[in-house]
């Protein structure tokens, strides 16, 4: 499930394998991982439709997607990816202002769309939706 809204920042690390530049140059995608607090997790989260994996071996984490303006030289907006599994090295992409997103655990595919520093949901896919 997609979020926005505060980032739990403190315990939050920065991703090298994760530095996408938009086709313009003017904006850079950073991300940051921090595992999710294990009290906070429920089963809809986890498991929100019937492709969604079990939980083996595997611990979930908060993924947060920055967009950082590079002429300004700040956060344009951020995006929040709770209680996910998502692969950065092969399951990110950008692709002109598109950006896809694959969550490992929830099975889906999102396609993300550049508005001016801000990424908007434009799609999901996944099996049955």
């Amino acid at each position: 499930m997609m979020m926005m809204g505060s980032s739990r920042l403190e315990s939050a690390l920065l991703r090298t394998d994760c530095m996408l530049f938009t086709d313009d140059g003017k904006y850079m995608v950073v991300a940051t991982t921090a595992p999710a607090p294990d009290q906070l997790i429920t089963i809809p989260m986890v498991y929100p439709n019937h492709e969604a994996l079990p939980l083996i071996n595997y611990s979930l984490e908060i993924y947060t997607f920055f967009t950082i303006d590079l002429e300004k030289g700040c956060i344009a907006h951020f995006v929040m990816y709770n209680f996910d599994r998502i692969n950065l090295t092969h399951g990110v992409a950008l692709c002109g202002s598109t950006m896809m997103i694959m969550s490992l655990q929830k099975q889906i595919i999102s396609l993300v769309t550049d508005n001016l520093g801000l990424y908007v949901l434009t799609s999901l896919f996944s099996i049955f939706l």
